[in-house]
């Protein structure tokens, strides 16, 4: 008997264990659930069963008491129009469920029983039914609780359903910690069951093996489903003992631990997959979206913000049709980084075709944040501002698919919605507006030309990325001397510090690889760059040439590049590119006029030749350089270049239109010839003797109000008073015909000028200094000294003629006044022979030079050849180069008495 005993004990405390749900195992509550289930009725309804059990339980009072009902619920789906609830079913449930002493085996029993009743329903339909018998008696209760007061039919079944009672304020103040923990557990149950729909459908829509975490879920099915039925039955007796007003009722914590264990294991395993889904979808939409606005919607990039400076909310209809410039970042921007945007922005905003759309992210959004967001949109133009975006999906999608790391990026949409730049950033820090219109195609163009040096520095060398974004001037230098290394280092900061370069608001830097490593590197990146650039351009291409140049440095004792912003604007190496450097205050004054770079290259160029082209006595002085801009371009380019000054400003105008005219005339393009101007200050020709020397030597008129110097390159080809060289011009119709080619244009302005001059006033003294070359002659003209020149047959007239002129120079009126007075006789030994003898010589030129005169000029020489046959004889008075009286032997000693002599001082 005793051995038969053992067993029964035994055998009645390992099914008490397998009733204890608390410590049963998922796979033992699977091998009884598992014998309940038959197959699926497809055919039932569950959807529309569980929307009605849904809005009874949300809608009864004391139902989530946390939840805000001011926010939005999501839209359901509508009831099926033939949909009929299962009554039966749902009474016998309610009835089995109904009150009685409950304790976790009678819980189970009653869940088991449940279970096999609903055996040909699906797992989630179990769930649906279980809680809409409970909700029938739930929501009928809460119902009549919210109607008796008013309603007759109400008041007699609250009688029926104990309502009375519960109404009385001590019963709910007595069991409101009940309540709550009810309702808790009951809203608790409504997302199991809810999360347990989203699985059934996830499986319907989906492919095992595409989700393998799909198959687990799956098989934890009726497990959520059990517990879910199992608290419900608990929830009815609780419910029960409460209307009942009985102080015993179960207790909720276990099952309330366990169906809030269930929620979290579906949430966490739903939830992924769900997104793992939905991200899928949105990479497959994102791939060919058709249109922007299908992007936008996938991305969740709405509302927008319109401007900013306010608050005010857009559709995302403002980028339909448009191409749209998306700028993630950080909230770590710079004011450098706005700019560049907003440089771009300025321009794409003319047509109308580009859209910008600043979209920050952050992990955690605080009132920190939110203040240095608002600055930072105060110095932003009225762009689009996706605020606080928080789509996880999205930011994944930008991190993984355009990586995204917290360093800002621009991605470009066109208007299919189609990325035709992942990250359009770096070309537009590099190229600005030249990157228009922002795609990979046009990036791979700027990479190898002209911009090749800033995508070099920006991609390998980030330490001096932020110096390049503001557009400074940056010195990068290096070699294998050091002591050459330092003193180009000086020089540079020397020109950095100096007045004219602070005061010109231009930041310079100079930067050298402090480590021989980080040196290597760039000269390993400068040939891998340079290698790839053989394969898309020739060697002959001016480019290639380039990098070819700057790589031949890498042994060089010294070297340095010169780089505005990104690009690289000028290189050299050794003596020359320092002798630059060192000769600054040759240079310097043109900085504020045509900036440094300009400035640099130009006195850079002319290195080689700067003794050839300036130190010549016929050259432009080098000081010439700082009172005109572009002289050293026009030089190297060889152009005619007219140098003009003066006070009067009327003048100037007129010249400078005439010299412009000049330049576009049909004859001086057709023989190639290049003619510029420049206008100096007045007083600047002082500046450099050579140039005032030989102004001088070409006109004897004043020239403060207007003066003009010719140059073919650095060269001076001719000059004078600005009157003269203007006629010289304005009568350019009269000589144009010899203008074949370039060399021709100097002469025959030189032969035109030397024209106008044997034509005007001064005709006279241009005259004698051509036709009587002595020395003393031409001083005396040049000089402005007052001549006597006569001559004649009659000897006694000639002495008598001579001592009183030599009187004239000694008396003391004219001493004092200190003009000096020069007698020239011309002899004649043979009358009428023009071969022989000075004055013979004088006739002759004089008869030739009257020939193609003006009026005015012809008159006066064809006086004085009236002299010639005269018995006696005859003089002239110039001053200087001006003519100012003439006469016979007759009339003209006159003009040696001291009064007469005064008008002509």
């Amino acid at each position: 008997m005793a051995s038969n005993q053992v067993p029964q004990v035994s055998t009645q405390k390992a099914i008490e264990d397998e009733m204890n749900v608390s410590t049963m195992s998922n796979n033992q509550i699977m091998d009884q659930i598992s014998a309940t289930h038959v197959h699926d009725d497809k055919n039932f309804d569950v959807e529309s069963l569980f929307i009605v059990v849904k809005s009874i339980l949300n809608g009864a009072t004391h139902v989530d008491n946390t939840q805000d009902t001011t926010q939005a619920q999501p839209k359901e789906k509508a009831l099926e129009a033939c949909f009929s609830p299962p009554l039966c079913t749902l009474k016998q449930l309610s009835f089995e469920m109904a009150c009685r002493d409950m304790d976790e085996e009678v819980a189970h029993k009653i869940t088991i029983s449940i279970l096999s009743r609903l055996s040909t329903y699906s797992w989630n339909a179990k769930a649906v039914l279980t809680l809409a018998a409970f909700a029938l008696d739930y929501g009928e209760f809460w119902l009549l609780d919210q109607l008796h007061q008013s309603d007759l039919l109400a008041q007699s079944m609250g009688i029926l359903k104990g309502v009375p009672t519960v109404l009385e304020s001590s019963w709910l103040l007595k069991h409101k910690n009940a309540i709550d923990e009810l309702c808790n557990l009951i809203k608790a149950t409504l997302d199991v069951v809810e999360y347990i729909f989203k699985l059934e459908k996830l499986l319907k829509n989906n492919d095992l093996k595409d989700i393998s975490s799909l198959s687990t879920a799956k098989d934890s099915i009726p497990i959520h489903v059990y517990w879910a039925i199992i608290t419900v039955v608990v929830c009815t007796t609780q419910l029960c003992c409460l209307i009942n007003d009985e102080d015993k009722s179960p207790k909720l914590f276990p099952f309330a631990e366990k169906i809030n264990v269930t929620l979290n294991f579906l949430k966490s395993h739903i939830e992924p997959i769900e997104d793992q889904i939905r991200y899928q979808k949105l990479m497959e939409v994102m791939e060919n979206p058709m249109e922007i606005m299908v992007a936008f919607k996938e991305m969740t990039f709405k509302p927008l913000i319109n401007d900013g400076s306010t608050n005010t909310q857009i559709g995302i209809e403002v980028v339909k049709i448009k191409n749209v410039l998306l700028w993630f970042s950080g909230l770590n921007i710079s004011e450098v980084d706005i700019s560049i945007l907003k440089s771009i922005y300025e321009e794409i905003s003319k047509e109308d075709q580009y859209k910008i759309v600043w979209i920050p992210i952050e992990e955690k959004w605080t009132d920190d944040m939110q203040k240095k967001f608002d600055m930072l949109r105060s110095k932003m133009p009225t762009w689009y501002i996706e605020h606080n975006y928080s789509f996880k999906l999205g930011i994944k999608y930008v991190k993984e698919k355009w990586q995204f790391k917290n360093k800002p990026l621009v991605v470009v949409m066109n208007s299919q919605g189609i990325v035709v730049h992942p990250d359009a950033l770096r070309m537009i820090t590099v190229s600005r507006m030249n990157a228009f219109p922002f795609t990979t195609k046009k990036e791979e163009e700027l990479s190898i030309g002209d911009d090749w040096f800033g995508y070099l520095i920006f991609d390998n060398f980030t330490t001096m990325t932020q110096s390049m974004k503001e557009e400074k001037h940056i010195f990068f230098y290096g070699g294998v001397n050091k002591k050459w290394k330092k003193r180009f280092n000086d020089k540079a900061y020397v020109l950095r510090k100096d007045p004219i370069i602070v005061g010109a608001k231009i930041s310079v830097e100079s930067f050298c690889w402090a480590k021989e490593s980080d040196s290597q590197t760039f000269w390993n990146y400068l040939q891998r760059f340079h290698s790839a650039m053989i394969d898309k351009r020739t060697e002959s291409d001016p480019l290639t040439q380039a990098v070819q140049k700057v790589l031949s440095y890498k042994t060089e004792s010294g070297w340095a590049l010169l780089c505005k912003g990104f690009k690289l604007v000028n290189h050299g190496n050794g003596t020359r590119i320092l002798q630059v450097l060192e000769e600054f205050d040759n240079w310097k004054q043109l900085v504020p006029q045509i900036g440094l770079v300009n400035s640099f290259k130009d006195y850079k160029m002319i290195l080689p030749q700067k003794e050839e082209l300036f130190n010549g006595e016929d050259c432009i002085g080098l000081q010439m350089i700082n009172h005109i801009p572009k002289l050293l371009t026009w030089i190297q380019e060889g152009k005619y270049i007219f140098i003009y000054g003066g006070v009067d400003e009327e003048w100037r105008k007129q010249f400078a239109k005439r010299v412009e005219a000049l330049a576009k005339d049909y004859v001086i393009q057709d023989a190639k010839i290049s003619i510029v101007l420049s206008c100096v200050e007045m007083g600047c020709k002082g500046k450099d003797d050579r140039l005032q020397k030989f102004l001088s030597s070409r006109t004897h008129k004043n020239t403060e109000s207007g003066w003009v110097v010719l140059s073919k390159g650095s060269k001076l080809v001719d000059g004078g008073n600005g009157i003269t060289i203007l006629k010289v011009l304005e009568e350019f119709n009269k000589w144009r015909w010899r203008v074949r080619e370039s060399t021709m244009f100097e002469i025959c302005f030189k032969d035109y000028h030397k024209e106008v001059l044997h034509n005007g006033e001064d005709w006279f003294g241009y005259f004698m200094m051509e036709h009587f070359r002595e020395p003393k002659f031409s001083t005396w003209i040049q000089e402005g000294k007052h001549i006597f020149i006569y001559g004649g047959e009659d000897e006694e007239w000639i002495n008598h003629f001579t001592k009183k002129a030599e009187a004239l120079t000694k008396d003391p009126v004219i001493q004092k006044a200190m003009i000096s007075i020069e007698l020239h006789h011309l002899t004649m030994k043979s009358k009428g022979k023009y071969d022989n003898g000075i004055a013979g010589h004088f006739w002759y030129k004089l008869e030739l030079f009257s020939y193609y005169k003006p009026c005015t000029v012809r008159q006066e020489i064809e006086k004085l050849i009236s002299y010639k046959n005269e018995n006696f004889g005859w003089a002239v008075l110039c001053k200087g180069y001006k003519l100012m009286v003439s006469g016979n032997e007759t009339n003209i000693l006159k003009v040696l008495e001291l009064e007469e002599f005064k008008k002509y001082i």
